[in-house]
């Protein structure tokens, strides 16, 4: 029985040296790695692989236990009487696969005496490769070799030169294995995946012990470690993440001997070795076949003989390839195929599992769902057959809306031409996304006039058969839903408004068994003329649709923008903004849950009359037009291919509006009113803070096949995607609880140099624990504070232990300013210093340490950090805190470190109670928190980099500010809450800037920025959606604790908790 113990794949290409955003990536398609290894004595036919189709072709696995690397070819692999080689054989399928890989497959049992030995063999196995004009190498050692540093000078070694890029694989059993992970992810940085074989898990290091084939979860019998899920775990714990991770199935099963086949569970014992037998000697095993709903294999049952085997069904290999597929994995792989039944057996075609695994790859499509609303639009005119559905990540809609019935007076209803063949690639995109699939919505009336409308809904009978109409073909296609688009002219009276409501009745009184989503669509027209119902439709319908991509018509005689987000002074109606909007619904009481506001991916033009350079005067908005019924259209401008062609050729000049916050673009005379990433960016943000939903009209427009950039599909889409939070309250934490969810860490400065408040009124009951800033490590390890009041205050706050219940406070430690002098203290008083941070646990009753120590940790010094923070963690595990909890260890580090995975140990800090990533600078003040602008520093790029080392999502907190910034001529100034009330009074108003997340204001002294409790709001929200732990709050000594801006003591602080449009 072989030991598979690492798979190392070298691919002539370049190294990765740098971790790459997944924002700033185009997604491929999932990898498929297929494997021939012909018995001995056995001619190739390359026919058997032409119709498969894999990423990743590997021949063989020949030993190179020898000192030069070289790989031990036979006569069947260069040439056999006169004809040619397996080899040459193999590598003819280059012509049927151009765009696959080659990969010559070797091994080493023998582990490496010393690093010289392990380049040597890297060299000489590279160079066979060459030779024989493979692609890459596929290696496999067959040992303990990760124990040892020299195989990560064989990896890294393998990757220098001819432009190699390697994907190292390790079987299920290493992984469990000391220091084997470790060792690749101090290499993960040199190759492009990691391949993990399932076929040997960690229970086959006893072959008497009965294993099923390729597990995915635990069960009562499975256990954790013998499982898919428990081994990418384990190796993303340890900072390798899925995207980079492959796969590998077993093709075929294990058999084994046994004393009792209906008494045997996984782990149990065999009465003699198990065997691993291929695909085609599984089906044809005698017995009783029962398949297993847990462990998703087949077993077959006869006398004493038992027998697991993976089978190519949907319920089967079907579930455990879908849930890596949707996992968003780096792909899969299907062992030997001379073990798929290469010949057909089994009576269906060859190689089933590989024909299998090729039609999952092209069904299932990585999905999230979308966790907030976000609608899409389809119109059935524009969407043709090259639309690209499969480019439409699950994630960028909620529900997908297409215009499906037109209404009439005589007919009552009927399906626009084309709807039916929409639907029907839409349920099939919707089926490779499978349960977070978008809610279909079926449109209703979208092009017919008000006359149509108003005939119709007025007569009872014809109003009740349209309802009808519409539920019986929702049920029939399976949808979720209706759109009621009384839209293309405005409503005339309150008797349009009253049949409105009724035929709202209607379709609710006749879906009361089977409910559906009622959504109404709005007009600026009708809104504005008062035609709505606000109050019913806040009681009757799932969500209204303000359709505000229409706020201007390029029928108009005069410029504007279709989708305005606040009125600029040269607009001529000052109502059409989506601020406006929805303010007047809000007002009315629509609840903000129930609404969605609109852009559009399509631009409009228009013929301006007046001369650009007069806009600087009086605004863009509001210039004379030149309208015509006799204008050709289709010389317009209509998708962002074509506004950011036009852009690249300088054929446009494309310029923005500050207050109405969206672009626009002269073009040969022609005024084009478009929205783009940065546009769509804000807009997300500004209904985020709202507390409402966004929705997309003509996705077609938004370039489906990323052709602008080459890179990213539906750049609006994905761009609202990325910032668009929901609204979610925090709910108060129960201080009799020990632990909690989702924390709110509170940061308390001892400094006199802040603003000073009394001890006595530190917000604890806001905050799951406060963190005490700051003692200082001394050179000998002890504990000192920069002046005796911080320690006076420390006490204090000691005092108040009972008080705070559950509630934890915790010492800020910083490990002082000198790397030398650090260093030294981790060599030699380690111990000491251990202890003397648990004298000052007991002395000042405190529940945990956050270490603060990055900008002395260095790469000759890591490793004893590591080893520091390791004994402390075990040290206060010994006894739980003055408040009978846990005792706490986290870190904080700072937003500099590019590759946090080379200096720490992501499997440590995710053992940790959490990670905060610094996002302040030294004015205390929050760095802009997207990366719109890469250069930049930024809290968004500053996370992903965490999470994509290895850091668990749960373990990460975001920190918050409170502190805002005078600016006054290049100098800044710390200024708190309070002190910005008082400069600039409680009723300055403030601009919100919706990329930085800050609010800034003009004022006599300088330029005031800061946070308000919208933008922390949405940062709360950021946090919930990306699963984070928490929330850092530095420091409440910024927050307005006296209540001088007329919001109560701590504003910002309690905001967190507020209920009216939370987040």
């Amino acid at each position: 029985m072989g030991t598979i113990a690492l798979l190392l794949l070298a691919v002539l290409s370049s190294p990765i040296s740098s971790i790459i955003s997944p924002i700033a990536q185009k997604e491929e398609a999932s990898s498929l790695y297929c494997f021939v290894k012909p018995p001995p004595k056995t001619v190739f036919n390359p026919r058997l692989l032409e119709n498969i189709t894999c990423t990743h072709f590997v021949f063989g696995e020949f030993s190179i236990d020898n000192a030069k690397g070289t790989p031990k070819f036979t006569n069947f692999d260069l040439i056999y009487a006169g004809s040619d080689g397996n080899i040459r054989n193999f590598l003819r399928l280059r012509q049927k696969h151009p765009k696959s890989k080659f990969l010559l497959g070797v091994r080493r049992s023998a582990p490496f005496t010393d690093s010289i030995q392990a380049k040597h063999v890297a060299r000489g196995a590279k160079r066979a490769a060459v030779e024989r004009n493979f692609d890459g190498i596929f290696f496999e050692f067959n040992g303990y070799h990760l124990e040892t540093s020299s195989s990560a000078v064989f990896i890294k070694e393998i990757s220098m030169g001819n432009g190699t890029m390697n994907t190292i694989g390790i079987s299920a059993r290493r992984v469990w294995q000391r220091d084997s992970v470790e060792r690749i992810r101090q290499t993960i940085n040199y190759v492009e995946n990691v391949y993990v074989d399932m076929s040997t898990l960690p229970s086959n290091e006893d072959p008497l012990i009965i294993t099923h084939i390729d597990p995915l979860w635990a069960n009562g019998t499975v256990v954790y470690e013998d499982t898919i899920q428990g081994t990418v775990d384990k190796l993303s714990e340890n900072g390798v993440m899925p995207n980079k991770v492959v796969v590998g199935f077993t093709a075929g099963g294990w058999m084994f001997e046994v004393p009792n086949v209906l008494r045997i569970n996984h782990g149990d014992f065999a009465t003699s070795e198990g065997k691993r037998i291929p695909y085609q000697d599984t089906c044809k095993t005698r017995g009783t076949i029962v398949f297993d709903n847990q462990t998703l294999d087949e077993v077959t049952l006869y006398r004493n003989t038992w027998v697991s085997a993976n089978v190519p069904t949907r319920q089967g290999l079907g579930k455990k390839m879908g849930w890596v597929l949707s996992e968003k994995f780096a792909g899969i792989g299907i062992s030997n195929i001379f073990d798929d039944d290469p010949h057909s057996k089994c009576g269906a075609d060859p190689l089933p599992l590989h024909n299998f695994a090729m039609r999952m790859i092209r069904d299932v499509i990585p999905s999230s769902p979308a966790k907030c609303t976000r609608i899409c639009y389809l119109e059935t005119s524009r969407i043709d057959k090259s639309f690209p559905f499969d480019s439409l990540k699950s994630e960028f809609c909620s529900h997908i809306v297409i215009d499906y019935f037109d209404i009439d007076v005589q007919d009552v209803s009927m399906v626009r031409e084309g709807a039916d063949l929409l639907i029907a690639r839409i349920d099939k995109w919707r089926l490779k996304i499978g349960e977070v699939a978008p809610r279909l919505i079926l449109s209703i009336g979208g092009h017919q006039q008000t006359t149509t409308w108003s005939l119709l809904l007025a007569d009872d009978v014809k109003r009740n058969e349209l309802a009808k109409d519409i539920l019986m073909k929702v049920d029939e296609l399976n949808a979720d839903g209706v759109e009621i688009s009384w839209t293309l002219e405005s409503m005339n009276n309150e008797f349009d408004k009253n049949n409105l409501n009724s035929f709202i009745t209607d379709i609710n009184t006749l879906s009361k068994k089977n409910p559906v989503e009622v959504v109404v669509a709005a007009s600026a027209a009708s809104t504005y003329s008062n035609w709505y119902d606000v109050e019913f439709l806040n009681k009757t319908v799932d969500l209204v649709v303000l359709q505000t991509h229409r706020l201007h018509s390029n029928r108009s005689p005069f410029t504007g923008h279709p989708s305005p987000l606040r009125a600029t002074s040269s607009m001529n109606d000052q109502k059409m903004s989506w601020e406006e909007m929805v303010k007047y619904w809000t007002k009315f009481g629509m609840a903000r849950k129930r609404i969605a506001v609109a852009l559009s991916a399509a631009a409009i033009s228009m013929t301006s009359l007046a001369d650009q350079k007069s806009f600087g005067q009086t605004g863009p908005f509001g210039q004379a037009a030149f309208v015509s019924a006799f204008r050709a259209e289709n010389l317009d401008i209509r998708t962002q291919q074509e506004i950011c062609e036009s852009i690249k050729m300088e054929s446009a000049n494309p310029e923005w509006v500050p207050i109405a916050e969206v672009p626009y673009l002269m073009r040969n005379g022609q005024f084009v009113a478009y929205e783009n990433v940065r546009s769509a960016h804000i807009k997300a943000v500004w209904a985020s803070m709202q507390g409402i939903g966004i929705t997309v009209h003509d996705v077609d427009a938004d370039d489906p096949h990323g052709i602008c950039d080459n890179r990213t599909a539906f750049p609006l889409l994905s761009q609202i995607s990325r910032v668009q939070v929901c609204p979610r309250c925090v709910k108060h934490h129960d201080f009799r609880k020990c632990s909690h969810k989702f924390k709110v860490s509170c940061s308390f400065d001892l400094k006199k140099s802040v603003p000073l408040f009394k001890t006595e009124i530190v917000p604890y009951e806001r905050c799951t624990e406060v963190v005490v800033e700051q003692a200082k490590l001394s050179n000998s390890g002890r504990i000192h504070f920069h002046d005796p009041s911080e320690e006076e205050n420390l006490k204090c706050l000691a005092k108040m232990r009972k008080k705070m219940v559950k509630c934890g406070m915790i010492l800020s430690l910083s490990c002082g300013t000198s790397e030398r002098q650090f260093t030294n203290l981790l060599i030699d008083n380690m111990t000491h210093t251990i202890d003397n941070i648990m004298e000052a646990m007991k002395k000042y009753e405190l529940s945990g340490i956050q270490l603060d120590c990055e900008n002395v940790i260095k790469r000759n010094n890591n490793i004893q950090f590591n080893s520091f923070v390791r004994n402390l963690r075990a040290k206060l595990d010994e006894h739980l805190a003055a408040n009978k909890c846990r005792r706490t260890l986290s870190i904080r580090f700072s937003p500099h470190t590019s590759t946090p995975n080379q200096y720490y140990q992501i499997s440590l800090l995710n053992k940790l109670d959490h990670v905060s990533i610094a996002v302040s600078d030294h004015h205390h003040t929050d760095r802009p928190f997207f990366y719109n602008n890469t250069e930049e520093e930024n809290y968004e790029t500053t996370l992903l980099t965490w999470l994509q080392s290895g850091v668990k999502p749960e373990k990460m907190i975001l920190e918050i500010s409170p502190f805002g910034i005078r600016s006054d001529g290049g100098k800044k100034h710390t200024m708190s809450q309070g002190n910005v009330c008082e400069t600039a009074g409680n009723r300055a108003h403030f601009v919100e800037n919706y990329e930085t997340l800050t609010a800034y204001h003009k004022h006599s002294t300088g330029v005031l920025s800061i946070p308000t409790i919208n933008t922390v709001k949405y940062k709360m929200g950021f946090a919930i959606r990306e699963n984070l732990g928490g929330i850092s709050f530095r420091s409440v000594n910024g927050d307005d604790y006296t209540g001088i801006c007329g919001r109560g003591s701590f504003p910002i602080l309690k905001s967190l908790y507020s209920s009216n449009t939370c987040h």
